[in-house]
């Protein structure tokens, strides 16, 4: 049960901390997307098997609050969630170069799913300055390390026997 809440109050965070306070952090109209970094995280450290519902949640959380293709945010995270935890056995997770790495690659691939999908759906593909298409994944990039850091030390305010079920199971 503390499991649950945990991730209940961690997603409702990140969402709000994204809607609220990022803003304030915009460099050049581009904003840090903490709910990227989260889905990130949670894949690398726990697998597909917490990634896809995070990134699907998140996803969908995201879609409710931003004007535009409903779904698409939530289908992109989700395929990011799997992706990224598919891969999560084969990257060092502490090491901030692979870090750095995987949010890059995964802000890439967020950006480029999103332009593909409007043109699909018919909808006019974002007119983004190349300079913002480079700078988004960098500037997330950059500061994946240091969040990465603040959600350890927030998952270890509750405690490390949130996931202890999880382990128990697979040591069976």
């Amino acid at each position: 049960m503390k499991r649950y809440i945990f991730l209940l109050v961690s997603l409702l965070l990140f969402v709000t901390i994204q809607i609220v306070l990022l803003r304030h952090l915009a460099i050049r109209n581009v904003t840090p997307d903490l709910i990227l970094i989260g889905v990130v995280y949670f894949s690398l450290k726990h697998g597909p098997t917490l990634g896809i519902p995070i990134g699907f949640f998140l996803g969908l959380l995201q879609d409710l609050f931003a004007f535009g293709l409903f779904g698409a945010n939530c289908l992109i995270k989700t395929l990011i969630g799997f992706s990224v935890g598919t891969f999560q056995k084969r990257l060092v997770r502490g090491n901030p170069m692979s870090q750095i790495f995987v949010v890059f690659f995964a802000c890439l691939c967020q950006y480029w799913s999103m332009y593909w999908i409007k043109i699909f759906f018919g909808q006019p593909p974002p007119q983004v300055p190349f300079f913002i298409v480079i700078f988004y994944p960098v500037y997330n990039s950059l500061l994946a390390p240091l969040l990465f850091w603040i959600m350890e030390q927030w998952e270890k305010l509750w405690g490390e026997g949130i996931y202890a079920s999880e382990r128990n199971r697979s040591a069976i």
